[in-house]
């Protein structure tokens, strides 16, 4: 894996299909350890002994990072370590084969305890200087942002920005509301009760721990400007909630940087009270480890099981997570932990990773960007919403209107116009969860919007079209041109919870010579709802196929949503999706419109 843009395989083809970890080539790299002492170097130092190192840290009596101390040596085993007893000591070490156990050398040097501050200002200065994340950054502010000053006063005050007469940056906070009480949400919420009083000022110890953390952070980022959802958009005023919750993704589009609480699974949790210094973190014994820590402390972590933080990390330029263990940083260049190491993300999660990736999608050639778009959409399905029938739709918009301008294309409740056969192919992973009833009915049968729960797609696979497909959107905003097709000479039955496609085809018997009836398996639905039992027609339409249509296979199959009629002339809705072998479904179709 070579250095550089995570996206590079955007433009040059190399795709990454999964995390990958290297050396950070800014800070050391925490690469292995022993019993009292962890190691600090570089893993290109057994095959390039003379390499350098070099070590970011500040002195405690110093305002600036230095980098001057670069280690020469001519040892094929060396490293540098940190011994645990005295961490504030380096020294160089070699490593021997023959007695398994590291030698010390006689070259000692006092280090001081590294400030994870230090360490943040330092990434953030790389990325101002050396990266273009910030290059394309709309100059979009949101309404109101809390002013935090850049000492330690307790005093803070909210303020509208079209007041400010400066240009100014501001940091956002993406967060867990977690359960807070009624008093709590009175008390800590901007209401439209306490709004003039918020416009005044108020006080830093009357908030709670995770929002104080997060004005603590913005001042160490010599920041004076922090939003925070639940203190700047006026809980409790609908028209505000609308205007503000529409550009949502924009604020965080805009923002300087967004600090992510992962370890705090709610307002009363802090996310900067862990207890070790750096010097006293766990050892990385692999690369795996490094990768495996990430996904479970970020990717998997608590505060990522929520649908509206997909959209707040997606659109950040550029992201800080406080973990229980550790602080990563993640820009369009890839994700920098505080050990030293950086990951690169597979191209299939680069919306998670680069905040430009609509526009990447250009680049990067038809099935990459399908397959993209189907892994954004399972990772969203997969999160948690509070209020389902208000957000589902809303928390969503943002990305998908980036992805819709980037594209020049259209999109409906989650479905791209230049995509529509292959996200037409969704199916529900699981029953657990029931349609969303919507108070206006306006999700449509066909769009995954429509239920809770994480939704998979049929197939990644290349399929084709059929030339003489009419499918695409109508003028009715709901509804999609179709052909609906009949299932001939089959039947359905469940079988291990799967609804099975069988047909009946006569042979003889070769030892008896007798004809017997016998059952095929020729396909398989995936009801969005209910079972096989409750469709009343076999009412089909052909999305894809698996090879040319014109190809006399009696193998092919297509790829298809059964469907029934509903009251309505002419129209249809959605029962679910599956495949089948092309010779059981009929050549001659209707037209329709499927709502």
């Amino acid at each position: 894996m070579t250095s550089g843009s995570a996206y590079a395989g955007w433009i040059h083809g190399a795709f990454v299909d999964r995390w990958s970890c290297e050396t950070d080539t800014e800070v050391t790299d925490l690469i292995a350890g022993c019993k009292n002492k962890f190691v600090l170097g570089r893993r290109t130092l057994l095959r390039h002994p003379k390499t350098a190192f070099r070590q970011y840290f500040r002195s405690k009596n110093d305002s600036e990072i230095i980098s001057h101390y670069l280690v020469h040596r001519a040892i094929d085993d060396a490293y540098i370590s940190i011994d645990r007893r005295q961490s504030s000591t380096f020294h160089i070490s070699s490593y021997s084969d023959l007695q398994k156990e590291y030698k010390e050398s006689e070259y000692t040097h006092r280090l001081p305890i590294i400030n994870r501050f230090d360490v943040l200002r330092q990434w953030l200065g790389v990325c101002d200087k050396q990266h273009s994340c910030m290059q394309e950054r709309r100059q979009v502010v949101p309404k109101r942002v809390i002013f935090v000053g850049t000492d330690h006063s307790d005093q803070l005050q909210l303020q509208e920005s079209a007041n400010i007469t400066q240009p100014f940056d501001y940091i956002t906070l993406s967060h867990c509301w977690g359960k807070p009480t009624d008093e709590e949400m009175e008390q800590f919420r901007t209401t439209p009760r306490n709004y003039q009083k918020r416009l005044e000022g108020f006080s830093y110890h009357s908030l709670p721990k995770v929002f104080q953390d997060a004005i603590t952070v913005t001042r160490e980022l010599n920041k004076q400007y922090l939003w925070i959802d639940a203190l700047c958009i006026i809980q409790g005023d609908q028209k505000d909630w609308e205007e503000e919750g529409a550009r949502m993704d924009k604020v965080f589009a805009s923002a300087y940087c967004t600090i992510a609480s992962s370890s705090a699974s709610g307002w009363n949790d802090g996310f900067l009270n862990r207890t070790q210094d750096f010097c006293q973190s766990d050892v990385i014994n692999s690369d795996q480890k490094i990768v495996d820590d990430f996904r479970k402390l970020v990717d998997e972590g608590q505060l990522h099981k929520r649908a509206w933080v997909l959209q707040e990390r997606a659109l950040s330029r550029r992201t800080i997570y406080f973990t229980a263990q550790q602080t990563y940083w993640e820009c369009g260049r890839g994700v920098r932990c505080e050990n030293f190491t950086t990951l690169r993300c597979p191209i299939t999660r680069l919306y998670l990773l680069d905040s430009r990736f609509p526009e990447r999608l250009v680049l990067a050639g038809y099935k990459s960007a399908a397959l993209f778009l189907q892994e954004l959409i399972t990772d969203y399905s997969r999160r948690d919403l509070t209020f389902p029938k208000k957000d589902k739709v809303v928390a969503f918009s943002g990305i998908a209107e980036r992805i819709k301008e980037a594209l020049a294309t259209e999109v409906r409740y989650g479905v791209f116009r230049c995509f529509l056969p292959r996200l037409l192919l969704w199916k529900r992973a699981g029953m657990e969860n029931d349609r969303i009833s919507y108070d206006d009915d306006r999700v449509p049968s066909w769009s995954w919007m429509l239920y809770n729960g994480k939704i998979d797609f049929l197939t990644q696979s290349d399929l084709q079209v059929p030339r003489n497909q009419s499918l695409s959107f109508d003028n009715s905003e709901r509804g999609i041109n179709i052909e609906v097709r009949q299932l001939e000479d089959c039947y359905t039955r469940e079988r291990d919870g799967e609804h099975i496609i069988f047909t009946k085809t006569k042979k003889v018997e070769v030892t008896t010579e007798v004809e017997v009836t016998e059952e095929v398996e020729v396909g398989i639905l995936h009801f969005d709802m209910g079972s096989a039992a409750e469709v009343e027609s076999g009412n089909c339409v052909v999305i894809a196929m698996s090879q040319d249509d014109d190809k006399d296979d009696p193998n092919k199959e297509y790829y298809i949503l059964a469907v029934q009629r509903t009251s309505g002339e002419e129209e249809y809705e959605r029962l679910g999706v599956g495949r089948v072998r092309a010779c059981y479904v009929s050549k001659g179709s209707t037209s329709g419109k499927l709502l």
